[in-house]
């Protein structure tokens, strides 16, 4: 919930923006009328650094929702809160099936087999499409890109540009 409220705020806040007219267009020419531009600038900057931080958070959000169901599970199944191994408990995401039963041993220990299954299910190896990487691993390495190394801010300007009509 608390990352669908952080998504449509940057949605929100993206729309206010470009609704404010953030560009401003001039008509120029030269003296001897031989050169007109068209000249845009931006007038409003938009907010990248604010709306890159509750984007993080969004992932963020979502990422520590599939770790809250597991350990709710533990507690669940195990009846016991807090549920045995807590500290390691979280939801595996694993790109090759090799490596899901190490991961599971260790994250999902005392849950039970069929949880495990349908988790397994899940993995991004068991979610091939000819053109689209799977969600989880979408998910996982944009949380350990944001956890891990400094915030990045991506976005694409034309500086200058001019086109010519001959």
């Amino acid at each position: 919930g608390r990352a669908h409220d952080h998504v449509q705020t940057v949605k929100d806040e993206i729309r206010a923006w470009k609704d404010s007219s953030p560009y401003l267009v001039t008509r120029e020419t030269n003296a001897d009328f031989t050169r007109y531009s068209l000249i845009a600038r931006i007038s409003n900057e938009p907010p990248f650094q604010r709306w890159t931080l509750i984007i993080g958070d969004a992932i963020h959000n979502l990422r520590c929702a599939l770790d809250h169901l597991i350990y709710a599970i533990a507690i669940h199944e195990s009846g016991q809160n807090p549920p045995p191994h807590e500290g390691q408990l979280a939801f595996p995401i694993c790109d090759e099936p090799d490596s899901f039963p190490k991961e599971a041993d260790r994250r999902l220990a005392g849950i039970s087999n069929p949880v495990r299954a349908a988790i397994e299910v899940s993995q991004p190896y068991n979610r091939p499409h000819p053109d689209l990487p799977p969600p989880l691993a979408i998910l996982r390495d944009l949380e350990n890109a944001d956890k891990h190394k400094l915030l990045r801010l991506a976005f694409t300007a034309v500086v200058k540009g001019e086109v010519g009509f001959t």
